[in-house]
């Protein structure tokens, strides 16, 4: 008799034992639980990624010129007579050459070029100057100079404030004081006593799927 309730006494604990076992099992853990689980991992995941974006260095003055401003400064002094390769002797009056230039063939190519880095306003600002011709589907350009600012020394670009669809941009640029222009004028690196320094804001905007300029002007 005494042995019976040993062996009773030994099956409660074994099936207390075996009990405990599966709850603590990871494959008996309740399915809710454990995408609960995981998708608090991912949204850790996604928190960290978006915190590290919002945290990453800011671009430097010289990363902003080569992919902002370049561009458009390589495009908009064409229009007042600078920087457009000319094929001589291809004159049709009133001082327009053939255009002989690897960055638009045909002025079908210059305004797609021109509306991919600014608004339509300003595209519209720059059309009306007369500086390019369509002639029997030929491009021809008015051969020109207009000059440029002595005083200009340099610039140095920064991002002053930035949302999804618009993005404010600093240009400090630095040049040199009427006094000092007879000693400076054509110093590569005139001390900082021999400078002033304006500021000139330019705005891009998210219009139609492609950032574009809003505003624009030649800082020199």
């Amino acid at each position: 008799m005494r042995v019976y309730k040993i062996l009773a006494v030994l099956s409660v604990f074994i099936l207390a034992a075996a009990l405990s076992g599966c709850g603590s099992s990871p494959s008996a853990q309740n399915p809710a639980s454990a995408a609960t689980a995981a998708t608090t991992v991912t949204a850790v995941a996604t928190k960290a990624e978006t915190t590290a974006a919002m945290t990453a260095a800011p671009m430097s003055s010289d990363e902003i010129e080569k992919e902002v401003f370049d561009p458009a400064f390589d495009l908009y002094p064409c229009f007042y007579g600078q920087g457009v390769v000319l094929t001589t002797g291809s004159d049709i009056g009133n001082d327009y050459y053939l255009v002989d230039d690897d960055r638009f063939t045909t002025y079908e190519a210059l305004i797609k070029k021109l509306k991919s880095i600014f608004s339509d306003d300003i595209v519209n600002k720059l059309i009306a100057t007369d500086g390019f011709k369509d002639v029997d589907g030929k491009l021809y350009a008015e051969e020109g100079d207009c000059g440029s600012d002595i005083y200009f020394s340099s610039v140095t670009y920064s991002i002053s404030s930035q949302t999804d669809t618009q993005i404010v941009y600093d240009a400090a640029c630095k040049y040199v004081k009427d006094e000092a222009y007879d000693e400076y004028a054509y110093d590569a690196n005139p001390p900082e006593s021999a400078l002033r320094t304006e500021h000139i804001m330019y705005t891009r905007e998210l219009i139609n799927g492609s950032w574009v300029f809003t505003n624009f002007e030649l800082p020199w």
